[in-house]
């Protein structure tokens, strides 16, 4: 990603993130694996989930501490997120997975007695190559 687009997303990001209670924000930050989200403040807390979507922080995975009573995260959130990453850097990504993720059914009808010898090569790798 390059660093002007990195820029405006996050300056988009901390917009919307700030007009977020910093409970939805703590939910949210329980689910990108973040250390401690509730004992954080809402600044710092969103610098922090902005390190993580933007891939310069690292998640950690971290089981210590009492189960959690409330993981609900606001779906209006979610979504707002992934539309932000997919609108500033996951678009040529998404583009390629949905490429990727077709499936071709294909059907031949083909008289191998009406091909010739270099038909019946092209054919022949056509098939492997599949």
């Amino acid at each position: 990603m390059e660093e002007e687009q990195k820029k405006q997303f996050k300056e988009e990001c901390k917009a919307y993130l700030n007009t977020v209670s910093v409970n939805s924000l703590r939910s949210y930050g329980r689910k990108l694996q973040l250390t401690a989200p509730t004992k954080q403040k809402k600044g710092a807390l969103i610098q922090e989930i902005l390190g993580v979507l933007c891939g310069e922080i690292q998640q950690e995975r971290n089981n210590r501490g009492a189960p959690i009573k409330d993981d609900y995260i606001e779906p209006r959130l979610i979504e707002e997120m992934e539309r932000l990453q997919k609108k500033y850097f996951l678009n040529e990504i998404v583009e390629k997975k949905e490429i990727a993720d077709e499936r071709v059914a294909i059907q031949l009808s083909v008289d191998p007695i009406a091909l010739n010898y270099r038909q019946k090569q092209l054919l022949k790798q056509f098939i492997n190559s599949l």
